[in-house]
């Protein structure tokens, strides 16, 4: 995938707008999924359709949608010339919505913040599940971001870029798993994960003093009642080589099998699922310097 991209990206290295390469590393993404994911998930760009017809704003248009492939219908396809066919598929089959930038900078996590809260839309109403079933998106749902590479200055640029991840992690209705980096830009082997970490204390001992741990600035969670004294993190767990395969199997567990990580258990939990490789540990983006 980081192959094809870099080819992209040096063959827009002249254009005056650097937008094609973006666009590659969306489509390069979809390819990538399509051949990993089991058959019963179908990966497509378009939007996400309900019978509301009261609806007045314009469709947002998702990088990918993993949808049941074996139960949804196809609503429509709408082809650009020479482009990625666009699908219209049902809200009630979509198992997820990941959106894809090139790059990691406050600017993309931002656009990719926004955009991603916008499934709000689809969220479910409490008693009304009968009626309302094809307006929603099924129990299991979830939202799930993806970099080709970081590309920030320091370490303080890189807290605000997962601070700028913070409202995902607060507002539950759009069920934010993370996101994941192909590629760190301190080493070109190293893939990293994004979280999102609960907690009671507001500066925790496994963020602050483990080197591995990049944590945005804490906020309280004030959308419940009972977790009204938890502060909220996002967590970057650090970069290492076993970082993609790792979140790539925890992606098909998800699909599967519902909710399954819990980055609040202990430091074995933050960075995914299998064991470090004898000799292979992950490290920060930014170290923390030391006077």
């Amino acid at each position: 995938m980081l192959g094809l991209y870099d080819s992209a990206k040096a063959q827009a290295a002249d254009d005056p707008v650097k937008v094609e390469h973006g666009n590659v590393a969306e489509e390069i993404f979809r390819n990538y999924l399509r051949r990993f994911l089991p058959k019963k998930y179908g990966v497509a760009k378009g939007h996400i359709l309900t019978r509301d017809l009261t609806y007045a704003g314009p469709l947002e248009e998702w990088d990918v949608i993993i949808y049941d492939i074996l139960e949804s219908p196809i609503l429509y396809v709408r082809d650009d010339a020479g482009g990625t066919p666009r699908l219209g598929i049902p809200a009630q089959y979509v198992k997820a919505v990941v959106e894809v930038k090139a790059t990691l900078t406050q600017s993309s996590v931002e656009s990719v913040t926004q955009k991603l809260l916008k499934l709000e839309q689809f969220k479910r109403i409490p008693g009304n599940d009968r009626e309302r079933r094809a307006d929603f998106f099924p129990w299991g749902f979830f939202s799930w971001a993806v970099f080709f590479e970081t590309a920030t200055r320091n370490r303080a640029d890189y807290i605000k870029c997962l601070n700028k991840l913070q409202p995902l992690g607060i507002h539950k209705f759009t069920q934010f798993e993370g996101a994941m980096v192909l590629r760190s830009q301190n080493d070109p082997h190293a893939s990293g994960v994004i979280s999102s970490m609960m907690t009671g204390q507001e500066r925790p001992s496994i963020l602050f003093e483990d080197e591995r741990f990049e944590a945005s600035d804490p906020e309280l969670y004030k959308s419940s009642p009972e977790l009204n004294a938890m502060f909220s993190f996002t967590v970057s767990s650090g970069f290492g080589i076993n970082e993609f395969s790792a979140e790539m199997m925890n992606l098909v567990s998800r699909l599967n099998d519902g909710p399954m990580r819990d980055i609040s258990g202990g430091k074995t939990d933050l960075g995914g699922f299998g064991h470090e490789p004898e000799g292979i540990e992950r490290r920060s983006l930014w170290p923390r310097l030391t006077f």
